[in-house]
């Protein structure tokens, strides 16, 4: 039986497989403050390890930003609304 940090790796390994393919893997990465890891780790993979013919070389988790990419964009109504309290999030 799995208890502390195996227990915790097991959940988000099976939260990993659960939520892969319906949408919801990005928003968990997020939640649990794992986003800067996993893409850290996916472009790692594709550069250096690899052997897929379509993805070996795929640099493109190389633009990730944490600063940017970890926030969405304020609806230009809201920011409106605010009369100059609120501004856009960078990057957007």
């Amino acid at each position: 039986m799995a208890t502390g940090q195996q227990l915790i790796d097991a959940i988000f390994n099976e939260r990993r497989m659960e939520l892969a393919m319906e949408g919801h893997r990005y928003y968990d990465l997020k939640r649990s403050s794992r986003l800067s890891d996993a893409m850290a780790s996916f472009l790692n993979y594709n550069i250096n390890e690899s052997t897929d013919q379509y993805d070996a070389g795929n640099d493109e988790g190389k633009y990730y930003n944490a600063a940017i990419h970890s926030l969405f964009p304020i609806p230009q109504s809201e920011i409106n609304l605010s009369q100059g309290k609120i501004t856009q999030n960078p990057g957007y």
